[in-house]
């Protein structure tokens, strides 16, 4: 095996063995150690921020930044927006938001649902930053987002987060791959776009709340006219031209999910050609689960892809403990307990010769 005796390291059994006793070794090693058995995901997302009681939801959330980091200057419009989505994406703030729609329901009650989100718009965030200060049991987390998001934040091309890897449509011009569409379910359709910029979000004060968005360009989300469903093989489609006239750019990225968009190939007619098809992208490290997968028919043409995911959970059982079930079993009835306790005979075939076609039948008294 060796060829060169100066040279005994290079022995091939000898870095077999090698090899093996270390594979042998990492099954026994901690969960945190990574080999190449526990090797660290493709799209590993990171850790998540350690949780801290007083601190938001949003600011707990997983994400694993990347690339070149740049600062920029956010306009007056874009704090305002980002700030409005941010809270109402708060779970910890929606008691100020009912308290609010309240307030305008009993001064109007004739306003309209599109008349209330306009209004919200305009004076929720004055409303809400007032209010948490004139409460003297508001947290101070909650008053410290009332004042909104500091007016710099940092900007990343690359974000890894829900098992994608997102990247800026300004990154991802030059590649060959697709990392920039992105979609998002809404209250009464689908959204789809692009991913423009990846902006992490810091408001002030301590502990540190910080969260990162996506700001994106989205397709016209109108059923036939911006989104439709192809009747043949149920897939979406997106004008090309098509674009969201309302300015409502921002999204958690916790919320993305990711899509590729496809032009149709070698079509002859100038209709097709402005469709682009849109395509569910699966992310590592999900399994698409096919059991009880029910397809829901609606009247209304809306642009939705179901889509069904769990993560793979490893469960560790100790040797004296019994395996935990992974689904549900029908219960077993004993046929022994019965309540009118009435016996049987039973009778059993018994055959006294291999060779022999005469069967003797014997009840079960006979053969006590």
């Amino acid at each position: 095996m060796v060829k060169n005796k100066a040279r005994v390291e290079g022995s091939i059994a000898n870095a077999y063995i090698v090899r093996e006793a270390s594979h042998f070794c990492s099954h026994y090693f901690e969960d945190h150690v990574y080999t190449r058995l526990h090797s660290v995901p493709r799209n590993d997302e990171g850790d998540v921020p350690a949780a801290i009681e007083s601190n938001l939801s949003i600011f707990q959330s997983a994400g694993r930044l990347s690339g070149k980091t740049k600062k920029r200057r956010r306009s007056d419009d874009e704090l305002k927006a980002l700030h409005h989505y941010l809270m109402l994406n708060s779970v910890e703030i929606e008691p100020f938001i009912e308290k609010y729609v309240d307030s305008l329901r009993d001064s109007n009650p004739d306003i309209t649902d599109e008349a209330l989100l306009l209004q919200m718009e305009e004076s929720f965030a004055s409303w809400f930053e007032k209010h948490a200060w004139e409460i003297v049991d508001t947290p101070q987390v909650i008053r410290d987002v009332s004042r909104g998001p500091l007016p710099v934040v940092s900007t990343y091309p690359i974000c890894y987060v829900n098992g994608y890897r997102f990247h800026t449509e300004t990154h991802g011009a030059k590649r060959a791959t697709f990392n920039n569409g992105v979609s998002i379910v809404g209250e009464h359709c689908s959204y789809y776009g692009r991913v423009e910029e990846i902006i992490e979000v810091e408001y002030p004060a301590l502990p540190i709340k910080r969260c990162v968005v996506f700001k994106c360009k989205w397709y016209d989300p109108r059923p036939r006219v911006g989104t439709r469903v192809h009747d043949k093989y149920d897939l979406v489609e997106v004008l090309k031209g098509g674009i969201f006239r309302k300015y409502e750019p921002f999204i958690l990225a916790t919320q993305a999910k990711q899509v590729a968009y496809i032009e149709y190939p070698g079509v002859a007619s100038r209709a097709k050609g402005e469709w682009l098809a849109v395509c569910d992208v699966k992310p590592r490290g999900w399994v698409e689960t096919t059991s009880e997968t029910q397809k829901l028919k609606s009247t209304d043409d809306f642009a939705y892809q179901e889509d069904a995911r769990v993560a793979v959970e490893i469960v560790e059982v100790e040797p004296h403990e019994e395996a935990p079930l992974l689904a549900e079993v029908p219960q077993l009835i004993d046929l022994d307990d019965s309540e009118d306790e009435e016996s049987y005979d039973v009778e059993i075939l018994i055959t006294t010769d291999e060779s022999s076609s005469e069967n003797v039948f014997m009840s079960d008294d006979e053969l006590s």
